[in-house]
């Protein structure tokens, strides 16, 4: 028969779903994440603007060059959207979310807030560490002060090495 639109989905179809969500939109949008990061590091204005930076990119890397530091955005994003895409279903359908009296117990503005807050802290605590080496990886090959990785595992030995457990929640 035909599902019901009513009924939840389980908590590991949940995190597939905003999975794939997540990893659809990194795989989009990463080539200007990587530009808008260059143009963070280039405090001087050397490399231009976003046109000369992306040729730039180009130049050295090829098509690739725009994806430099994919892996730990992957790694850490695509588990970061499904995580909080399934706390935030489970926190809305259980019973500790203030819900407005009525026939569809609507969840207040406050539990929606609170519901996304606690979705989000979840998500992202436990998906930090991926984010530093991304950022690291994206501008590391163009910012003299920074050490160079050879990939993901490197960077985060390297930064565990170096700098210690804390330096990936700082």
């Amino acid at each position: 028969g035909e599902p019901d639109p009513n009924k939840s989905l389980s908590i590991p179809r949940l995190m597939a779903a905003g999975m794939l969500a997540g990893l659809t939109a990194q795989v989009a949008t990463y080539p200007l994440d990587t530009i808008r990061a260059r143009l963070v590091v280039d405090s001087t204005g050397r490399q231009g603007g976003i046109l000369s930076i992306g040729y730039s990119i180009f130049k050295d890397g090829g098509g690739r060059g725009f994806y430099r530091g994919i892996g730990p955005t992957i790694c850490g994003s695509v588990p970061y959207v499904g995580i909080e895409f399934s706390v935030y279903s489970t926190l809305k359908n259980s019973r500790i979310v203030p819900r407005r009296s009525g026939p569809n117990s609507e969840m207040t503005v406050v539990g929606k807030l609170g519901c996304g807050a606690v979705a989000a802290t979840v998500g992202q605590t436990i998906t930090y560490p991926f984010d530093l080496v991304r950022r690291r990886m994206q501008v590391a090959a163009h910012a003299d002060s920074m050490r160079k990785y050879a990939g993901m595992r490197n960077a985060f030995s390297s930064i565990f090495r170096h700098e210690g457990i804390r330096a990936f929640y700082r």
